[in-house]
């Protein structure tokens, strides 16, 4: 075979474990299913619509941060270059215009065409070198007597319990796979661009906790600059250049995200709340905390607007108010979730 990935598995990653063996049963037409036979069979590349207007989005969405990165810097200096190219040569503006659009869609061909076998190859590369898969039955022991997460309980908890069963039974590609594996054979960090989202990330991983830690830590950034530097430093470019040290804590989250993540699923199953927890993604929260957010940016404008203040000066408590708020609701929630199982088992 010319990939380490089965049609099934690569069926399974994009679907899920129902409707991927409904087409193969059913022997159904599907755009996946027919690009990897053709590049199984020696093709070497398909067409994928979706890669081709998305380009980079759809890199980054499929789980692949290189190409993502590649394609988006390899735009960006051809939208930066070629107006003052095309401007210099004396040419109009039309035809810098003309010149960026065709660019644009020289790379959204090339996505098109390659972007599936990318794709494919990465899942083979991660199949052939063992990323996933099962452990040393001693090294899983002393893995979960130490930390007291299997790995059906940790993906349960991030999935639900469906498409967890699916991702072990046929050994489909995944990152929390792959980070749990990680953890189990030793190393303490494993990179995750989700979490890089910070407060939004810690919502829709259940752990509302963390979002609330993230607001009070933007707050005392902007509060500590205010408090000790000059009004001539606060005006100059550096005090913009120290706000944007929070630009460093979502590089931390990103490297520590998962790491928090395990711990705070161990934590569940030992105090016994594991079950009494959603499972998935609380995306109820993330859009509510976006409302939020977005009606108290509303609000505040317009106080800044009737005041004839600078809406700035709002920047600080906007932040604090919009990271409290949602995540603080949705931390009751989660107590109350726990209190109603707790509850529920001594009736029982």
């Amino acid at each position: 075979m010319k990939y380490a990935i089965t049609e099934e598995q690569f069926l399974i990653y994009h679907y899920g474990e129902k409707k991927a063996l409904f087409i193969l049963k059913n022997n159904l037409p599907d755009h996946y299913r027919t690009t990897y036979q053709k590049l199984q069979n020696g093709g070497n590349f398909g067409w994928n619509w979706a890669a081709f207007f998305f380009g980079s989005l759809w890199f980054i969405y499929q789980g692949m941060p290189l190409a993502f990165f590649a394609f988006f810097i390899s735009m960006s200096i051809i939208f930066a270059i070629m107006p003052w190219i095309l401007i210099m040569s004396g040419l109009a503006l039309f035809y810098s215009i003309l010149g960026l659009f065709g660019s644009l869609t020289l790379f959204g061909i090339l996505a098109g065409f390659f972007g599936d076998q990318f794709l494919i190859n990465r899942l083979s590369e991660k199949l052939k070198n063992g990323y996933f898969g099962d452990l040393h039955p001693d090294t899983q022991s002393k893995f979960i007597e130490k930390m007291g997460v299997t790995e059906e309980q940790y993906l349960t908890f991030i999935y639900g319990e469906e498409k967890a069963q699916s991702l072990i039974k046929y050994n489909i590609p995944n990152h929390y796979r792959g980070t749990f594996k990680k953890f189990a054979l030793g190393q303490e960090y494993v990179w995750n661009w989700s979490a890089c989202f910070a407060a939004y990330w810690f919502l829709y991983r259940r752990m509302p906790h963390m979002a609330i830690l993230f607001a009070f830590q933007g707050f005392l950034i902007s509060l500590i600059a205010s408090l000790f530097l000059s009004d001539a430093i606060l005006e100059s470019p550096l005090h913009t250049d120290l706000e944007k040290i929070i630009i460093l804590f979502f590089i931390i989250f990103g490297l520590l995200g998962n790491r928090l993540l395990f711990k705070y699923v161990s934590k569940q199953i030992q105090k016994n709340n594991f079950q009494a927890l959603d499972k998935g993604g609380a995306l109820k929260w993330v859009l509510a905390d976006i409302l939020v957010t977005e009606i108290l940016i509303i609000i505040f404008k317009s106080i800044a607007y009737i005041g004839s203040k600078d809406p700035s000066q709002w920047h600080t408590l906007l932040i604090t108010i919009a990271g409290l708020i949602v995540p603080g609701v949705a931390m009751i929630d989660t107590q109350r979730q726990i209190q109603a199982y707790k509850k529920s088992i001594t009736l029982e």
